[in-house]
């Protein structure tokens, strides 16, 4: 009987162990920039959340709610990975994901990202309701166009009603709850945003923007958290 041998694997050529080589550095290189960003994310708080005008780009929500962007919306000093970064934020299972993915198209990591991912916006509602203007509908498909981005599609998103002191704090609290669950319905009926990652809550008067003055006007807002990170 002949004796059997094993079969023959070609060694990796040079080409491949240089593409493997690459490909283990950005990933140790992006890790690393993770934990140093993730270390210097604070406590969430109501101040921390960058506050955007109604003509907020696209871009600008998206920096604010994500250390990791499209390429398209760099800036100056942020880290260029030509890697298939996916979905979600920067995990273990990202980083994993980099590796077998990093010849598609590329991301931006934040130079300096926002002390909290959260993005606070004047949307406007009808007056004494939880009706949406025109004005707001203009802003919320932009908020959702972020969330729809492959980058987003993994994470989980809390969405914050807020009001000013003016009436009862039990009114406010009931008015703020229910103009966030109108912009959850919003971005899950016109959008097709998944329900299961949008968690609607009312803060009522209880988060002031500027507590210096509980009445001011840009204490009426939405705030849109990352609740992933």
């Amino acid at each position: 009987m002949k004796e059997r041998r094993a079969p023959s694997v070609a060694p990796p050529s040079r080409v491949e162990e240089d593409m493997s080589h690459h490909v283990r550095r950005i990933g140790a290189a992006i890790f690393g920039i993770a934990l140093a960003m993730s270390a210097g994310l604070s406590a969430a708080s109501a101040q921390n959340a960058t506050y955007v005008s109604k003509d907020a780009t696209y871009c600008e929500i998206f920096r604010s709610m994500s250390t990791v962007v499209p390429s398209e919306c760099a800036e100056a000093g942020d880290f260029i990975a030509a890697t298939g970064l996916g979905e979600g934020m920067l995990t273990r299972s990202i980083v994993r994901r980099i590796v077998e993915q990093a010849t598609q198209d590329p991301v931006a990591i934040q130079k300096d990202p926002p002390k909290e991912l959260s993005v606070a916006l004047k949307v406007q509602f009808e007056f004494d309701s939880a009706v949406l203007t025109p004005e707001a509908v203009e802003i919320l498909d932009r908020v959702a166009a972020v969330f729809n981005n492959g980058l987003m599609t993994d994470t989980y998103i809390q969405i914050e009603g807020h009001a000013d002191a003016s009436g009862s704090a039990d009114y406010n609290q009931s008015l703020s709850t229910q103009r966030a669950l109108t912009v959850r319905d919003f971005l899950v009926e016109r959008h097709g945003v998944d329900p299961n990652r949008l968690l609607a809550r009312g803060k009522g008067e209880t988060e002031p923007y500027d507590p210096s003055d509980p009445y001011a006007r840009i204490n009426r807002r939405v705030e849109f958290l990352n609740i992933s990170a």
